[in-house]
């Protein structure tokens, strides 16, 4: 009998302690989420600069770590024999055949171009077909959907976590016959479990949209992107970063940790 008192106080116990951890949770959780008025004040305020904002703002606002890269070359040796059938020539970047070209630009960059494209009725499934095998030849480790569409010209990120990593990308021109791609890959290894606060996208804008009249701001995503330091000097690691991207200029990135411009 004493028992079985004593087991249905543990289980009392045992559901207060996990309603009053749920309210905290929620506590803090409202505490961080950015309410729609705040994203929509903003919206004005940057209205009132004279800059229009046609996308929606995150309301991304959790403590995120830098990404780590593991050490990574792309394989000329695999890359040319996969794609074009050559061999590599010691001190060579550029190899042509009748049909196709790659350029290496760095060891982990490359320019691709095949003068036999034929486009099809599926033109995007086709575009990430073609663009997936050209990847699993150059043994780069990463698949995905487009995420950029413009006139001749799509582009595919990498995603670690759901994030862009802004640094591994495929950039593909359609012209006529002629499909081209650069490739930008480094192999990623974890994101930091060292976490930092970072500053909502609302707060980036408001404090470096100024002086910009006329600017439409079309599209925001958050990533990873390489940062540079006092005497150009790289960062270790890529930090989490706001990219904003505006109708008529330059994409820009800001730091997320501090809301600064990233060199």
């Amino acid at each position: 009998m004493e028992w079985s008192k004593a087991k249905n106080i543990l289980i009392l116990i045992y559901v207060m302690v996990n309603i009053f951890l749920s309210m905290v949770l929620g506590t803090l959780y409202m505490k961080r989420r950015i309410s729609e008025d705040t994203l929509n004040n903003t919206i004005i305020a940057l209205k009132n600069r004279g800059v229009l904002v046609n996308c929606k703002l995150s309301r991304y606002n959790k403590e995120t770590g830098t990404l780590s890269y593991e050490k990574f070359t792309i394989d000329r040796k695999r890359v040319l024999d996969k794609i074009m059938g050559k061999s590599v020539i010691e001190g060579q970047n550029e190899y042509k055949t009748k049909n196709k070209e790659i350029i290496f630009l760095d060891d982990n960059k490359l320019v691709y171009k095949d003068y036999t494209w034929h486009r099809g009725r599926d033109y995007e499934n086709d575009v990430i077909r073609y663009a997936n095998s050209v990847l699993q030849k150059c043994n780069i480790e990463f698949e995905g959907e487009i995420d950029e569409r413009d006139v001749n010209r799509v582009t595919i990120y990498e995603k670690y976590e759901g994030f862009c990593v802004f640094g591994n990308y495929v950039k593909i021109d359609i012209d006529g016959d002629t499909v081209s791609m650069e490739i930008s890959y480094r192999k990623v290894r974890a994101i930091d479990t060292k976490k930092r606060k970072i500053m909502p996208i609302h707060q980036v804008l408001l404090k470096n949209i100024v002086n910009m009249e006329g600017e439409i701001i079309t599209d925001i995503k958050f990533g990873f992107r390489e940062s540079i330091l006092e005497d150009n000097i790289k960062e270790l690691d890529d930090i989490p970063v706001w990219r904003v991207r505006f109708n008529n200029r330059d994409d820009i990135f800001y730091k997320a940790y501090t809301g600064k411009l990233v060199k």
